[in-house]
């Protein structure tokens, strides 16, 4: 391959998280315990728990507490 070093590599996804229709979530990819992926989301790298993520590529908007 091109120097990906995803090849292979698992997405985790943490309990109590919920992941929007139609989002995509990338290989490699970490989300913590009660992570909220928005809808139509694309989701490129791992985030902590209690994070809200939207957008194309994802960040975080704000967190759960």
């Amino acid at each position: 391959m091109d120097g990906l070093t995803t090849e292979g590599a698992e997405i985790e996804i943490g309990p109590n998280s919920f992941i929007g229709a139609h989002s995509f979530i990338l290989k490699g990819v970490r989300l913590g315990t009660g992570c909220v992926v928005a809808a139509n989301s694309v989701v490129t790298r791992s985030f902590s728990s209690g994070s809200i993520i939207a957008g194309s590529p994802a960040r975080e908007i704000g967190k759960i507490r």
